[in-house]
């Protein structure tokens, strides 16, 4: 934690405005759209979803606006709250419903013609950052106030908070349209889902003691770090980085003993 500590103390160059702004910012309605749009883009991105909303516009709308709350949803199901309050929101409801639309409906197809250009996803990116760390300290703190002496519940509550979207969407749509699953977030989790988990243990271990910095700040530093490697991802061809830590805890943990025990009995 010392190097976390330390990076974060040398950062004269960032005015504690901005990182009040980052810590602070209100969800509602810039960052919520912009979950939503990505959530809707990611769902039109697959082969045959406007044909399939055409034919089946309910079944679309119903996948696109459940996803739109699966981080709620999947941490509702967790903690044993009841899985309807997802809906309960008039404005969030009527904000995801338009979404949809506008991607899958526009004129000329407008809407998600200018969501592919470049500029306009790597915008979108970025600002989905801010909305992602801030629904994994949500989930943090939801958790925290229940099971405050589980550490392993509160990281992943905080995760699932902060990763619902990537985690449900494609598996429901394919159930809902009767397709083959292709994709598992669980089983193949992306920079996302990884993010999401580093950052729910930062936060447990940020409320704990063990990192001698604010909230405002540690927000503000998941948050640059996620963007930048998300626009990363999307213009450049860098791979997941978090793969090489991936590599190395197999390799000493899992295939290391493995490795050690053969070594020993050709010795032998």
């Amino acid at each position: 934690m010392e190097y976390i500590n330390n990076f974060i103390s040398y950062m004269p160059s960032c005015p504690q405005e901005l990182l009040d702004i980052v810590g602070s910012a209100k969800m509602w309605p810039l960052f919520v759209s912009v979950h939503y749009l990505l959530v809707a883009i990611s769902m039109r991105s697959r082969t045959g979803s406007q044909e399939h909303a055409i034919k089946h516009p309910f079944a679309s709308w119903f996948v696109c606006v459940t996803s739109c709350f699966a981080g709620q949803l999947l941490m509702n199901i967790m903690l044993g709250r009841p899985i309807i309050q997802i809906y309960q929101s008039a404005p969030d409801l009527l904000l995801a419903s338009f979404i949809w639309y506008l991607i899958f409906f526009s004129p000329f197809d407008i809407a998600y013609e200018l969501a592919k250009v470049k500029f306009v996803k790597a915008t979108l990116l970025v600002l989905k950052e801010i909305h992602r760390v801030h629904s994994v300290k949500g989930g943090v703190n939801v958790a925290a106030s229940i099971y405050s002496g589980n550490p392993f519940i509160i990281v992943l509550v905080g995760t699932i908070r902060g990763s619902g979207s990537s985690l449900l969407l494609h598996p429901f749509d394919a159930l809902i349209r009767g397709d083959h699953v292709t994709t598992n977030e669980v089983l193949k989790p992306g920079f996302t889902t990884k993010h999401a988990l580093f950052s729910a243990a930062l936060f447990v271990l940020q409320q704990n003691g063990f990192m001698d910095v604010s909230e405002n700040a540690l927000i503000f530093l998941i948050f640059v770090v996620a963007s930048i490697t998300q626009v990363l991802l999307f213009l450049t061809k860098i791979s997941d980085p978090y793969l090489k830590l991936e590599k190395l805890f197999c390799s000493v943990l899992l295939s290391g003993p493995n490795e050690v025990h053969e070594v020993k009995k050709k010795k032998d």
